[in-house]
């Protein structure tokens, strides 16, 4: 997850003119391929609306990082089953690029029970900017979703994106689309969270997906990488704050009664080092975070990223621009990982 830090960062043409084309004829099912993947893989083909997400932990991998992830391995070392994979950006046009090295091993994983949720977008990264129609957008995303049978999408809207909320309405017609033409499609929505919840701008973006249509199961707030919003030491706080802030705004801005908002929301901490080394989320952190979690009946919880989730290397004392990437906090590798994967919903 890149929130509050700069990003470290085929199918045939002719695919992507027939997604565009039966989209806007509103068909039901825009690809033979596609329509069959989505019912072999999703419980119903319904979107499924907000508070039914059902996957507890889905650490993020940060397709950036190198070397990349290899999806059957870190499940076989971790004991996790399924992630997020984060974050696919825009290319030159309306296009989408990245993850193809860590998406190559998702049969392998799907084999052995697990699967992934893709994320679009991250700081500098969102996609809307470059199309000109829906229908165009549509089709971008689509080419990734019908390329690997992706039946879980995520679409992290930050940085400067966050507060142009001119393009909301083509993002969501977008999505609604995409919906429409993959039976089943699961979508959250990720947006940074501060002690008092979504900002503004990230409750616009919400306002509008659900004017729009779009079925939204999970909305996560990413509460990584503070900055000087957090006056303390203690992210634990500031991250059950700032989920206790986003539950409330997703009863009136979703219109969800509120144990629903609780299923209805995710959860992001940044593992170990957060603002270059000035705080730190810590093992016991993560912890008390399943406890509020299971208090709450949270809809998801994640982290970013299992890529950090190991002990700094060579004496190094901070997790900031080290390669590979790391924590920066004493660990045994997936520590994190299995403290967090403890949450069952």
């Amino acid at each position: 997850m890149n929130q509050h830090r700069s990003a470290h960062h085929k199918k045939k043409a002719v695919l992507g003119l027939l997604v565009g084309g039966a989209v806007a004829a509103g068909a039901a099912a825009v690809l033979p391929n596609s329509a069959l993947a989505a019912r072999d893989n999703a419980k119903d083909d319904s979107s499924r609306p907000a508070g039914t997400q059902t996957q507890a932990f889905s650490p993020f991998i940060d397709i950036a990082d190198s070397p990349p992830l290899d999806l059957a391995a870190t499940a076989k070392d971790s004991g996790v089953t399924h992630f997020t994979v984060g974050h696919l950006k825009r290319a030159t046009g309306c296009a989408v690029e990245g993850g193809d090295d860590v998406l190559a091993k998702l049969d392998q994983l799907r084999q052995a029970g697990g699967d992934v949720r893709v994320s679009f977008g991250g700081d500098g990264g969102d996609l809307t900017p470059n199309c000109s129609s829906a229908t165009q957008l549509a089709a971008a995303y689509a080419k990734i979703i019908d390329k690997y049978k992706i039946t879980k999408v995520d679409f992290d809207v930050q940085g400067y994106v966050l507060n142009m909320p001119t393009l909301n309405p083509l993002r969501s017609q977008a999505i609604a689309r995409l919906q429409k033409s993959h039976p089943g499609l699961d979508v959250s929505i990720s947006l940074p969270a501060l002690p008092g919840g979504f900002t503004p701008n990230g409750l616009k973006v919400l306002a509008d997906a659900k004017a729009k249509g779009v079925k939204i199961s999970t909305v996560n707030a990413v509460t990584g990488n503070p900055g000087d919003t957090a006056t303390d030491a203690d992210l634990l706080k500031y991250t059950t704050t700032a989920a206790t802030a986003a539950q409330r705004q997703l009863t009136s801005t979703l219109g969800l009664p509120e144990a629903q908002a609780w299923k209805a929301l995710a959860v992001t901490p940044r593992i170990g080092e957060n603002d270059f080394g000035k705080r730190s989320f810590t093992l016991e952190n993560a912890k008390a975070l399943v406890a509020f979690a299971n208090t709450k009946h949270l809809g998801r919880l994640s982290m970013d990223s299992i890529n950090r989730d190991k002990q700094c290397q060579d004496g190094a004392d901070s997790a900031d621009g080290t390669k590979p990437p790391c924590s920066g906090v004493r660990q045994k590798p997936f520590a994190f990982s299995e403290a967090l994967g403890t949450y069952r919903g």
